[in-house]
């Protein structure tokens, strides 16, 4: 028997619940003009446009976002091929009728289109898929049930019979004999080979085993595909939300920086409005001096008051005009110090925030790969000298901040001797220096294992193994 009636429709979704349910025709109102939805104003949906058929088993959906405006009307720049998508989509989990056509970000038949979908949180206490399900059997839409449509029963779940107890059916049920797709024998052929059957059966149950399991290797392969495209998106946001916090930091950084200077340029000016005015008094001083002297020559008893009077007014004055602009100075400093503390404390902030970003990507990245371990993922690099090795995840850190010494540790030699021998197995030629302190350059036998290599002996020739570099000189002297 068929699927029955298939019953287009779309749903919307708040975070993994769904929403709103329509027909697609109503869809379509929507989309031109017709019908606007005020509770999505000024907001970008996510939704799924599904198939359903007459039993309320979805068998297709394809997952996509759409813009409604300030009135609640959608995007009239928006057009995706929903029905196109269906036709061409790859399979995805099974919700009850065996697997779906599924088409989302990470599964998208038309490349320019991935942008406008998205991806289900396939986790089990957040599923989209199974609110997709749940939101069908509630059937809010209406949709007519095909009574006279009869599910296939699953070859795996058949039980074969013994010829000494056959199983009791329903008259519903389609019997072992349907559900394999051959005839009831005839009376003449009664005595089947039991062994026959037995293959039979095995062969339909092996047949059901291995389509079961290939839909959940492409349904674990969907999941590590959205998990990845998540990732990626949270890293982007948390990159750009890094520069953006960064980029703050370095304004107000330049602000105090500016005002700093700014202070700094004030300083300068009042110390040397402070040396003009002791300038000023220094020379005021030498003309009353000056003064003094022409009235001790005139007034000779007046001398000593006078001289006493003026000596007391011009300390008075060079103290008061001192401590005034010793003040000034000491508040400068004080502003200046405080600038500079604040602005180590930011620059502080600013690595911290930074360590926080690097740890939290080192978090996330561990957290991936530890969960695409659990998935029997492995990680393999190749190295000369060693091949192809097989690195466990808790050496993954290790490898990645010091690869040279963990590979000359699985060759069982030190990093310098790793080293030496990489050169000579990439440059096999003789490293020993003429003369005229150019490399000899002679062609080497290759030494493939790092562990028979031996510097100063493996990479020269004949004729320079043994020499030190003095001796190779000196050869090459007496050679002219």
């Amino acid at each position: 028997m068929g699927q029955g009636t298939i019953t287009e429709a779309v749903m919307f979704f708040d975070q993994n619940h769904v929403v709103k349910e329509m027909m697609y025709p109503e869809f379509e109102a929507v989309l031109d003009g017709v019908v606007t939805i005020s509770d999505f104003r000024n907001q970008l949906v996510n939704a799924a446009f599904v198939e359903i058929d007459g039993q309320l088993m979805i068998r297709a959906a394809v997952l996509f976002t759409i813009d409604f405006d300030e009135q609640g009307n959608a995007d009239k720049d928006w057009n995706i091929p929903l029905q196109h998508l269906v036709y061409a989509a790859g399979l995805g989990p099974d919700l009850g009728a065996g697997p779906i056509k599924l088409a989302c970000r990470s599964q998208c038949p038309v490349s320019w289109h991935q942008a406008q979908m998205w991806d289900p949180d396939m986790s089990p206490d957040a599923n989209h898929l199974h609110s997709l399900k749940r939101a069908a059997e509630s059937n809010s839409l209406g949709i007519l049930i095909d009574r006279s449509y009869v599910p296939p029963v699953p070859v795996a779940s058949i039980t074969a019979p013994t010829l000494s107890e056959p199983p009791m059916l329903d008259d519903d049920v389609p019997t072992l004999d349907a559900a394999l797709d051959f005839e009831e024998p005839a009376p003449a052929q009664a005595a089947v080979d039991e062994g026959e059957l037995e293959n039979r059966l095995s062969k339909k149950f092996q047949a059901a085993h291995r389509n079961k399991v290939a839909n959940l290797i492409k349904q674990q392969r969907l999941q590590i595909a959205t998990l990845k495209n998540r990732f990626k998106e949270e890293m982007v946001q948390r990159n750009r939300l890094f520069q953006q916090q960064q980029e703050k930091l370095k304004a107000e950084l330049e602000s105090q920086r500016t005002e700093m200077e700014a202070q700094q340029r004030q300083n300068t000016t009042l110390k040397q409005t402070m040396k003009q005015q002791l300038d000023e008094f220094r020379r005021s001083r030498e003309e009353l001096t000056r003064q003094l002297q022409n009235i001790e020559h005139d007034e000779g008893q007046d001398i000593a008051s006078l001289k006493a009077q003026y000596e007391a007014e011009m300390a008075e004055r060079l103290q008061a005009a001192t401590a005034e602009l010793q003040e000034q100075v000491e508040v400068r400093d004080v502003e200046m110090a405080y600038r500079n503390e604040l602005d180590g404390q930011m620059q502080e902030e600013l690595e911290e925030l930074r360590a926080k970003v690097e740890e939290y990507s080192l978090r996330q990245s561990e957290d991936v790969l530890e969960d695409l371990s659990h998935k029997g993922v492995v990680f393999v690099a190749y190295h000369p000298g060693v091949g192809h090795i097989t690195i466990p995840l808790r050496d993954i850190p290790k490898y990645m901040n010091h690869t040279m010494s963990y590979v000359s540790g699985k060759c069982f030699v030190s990093e310098e001797i790793y080293n030496q021998w990489l050169r000579h197995y990439e440059s096999p030629n003789c490293d020993a220096r003429t003369a005229d302190g150019s490399r000899c350059g002679t062609r080497l036998d290759r030494v493939d294992s790092p562990g028979m290599y031996t510097e100063g002996h493996s990479n020269h020739c004949e004729k320079h193994r043994g020499m030190s570099a003095v001796e190779v000189v000196k050869a090459a002297r007496q050679q002219r």
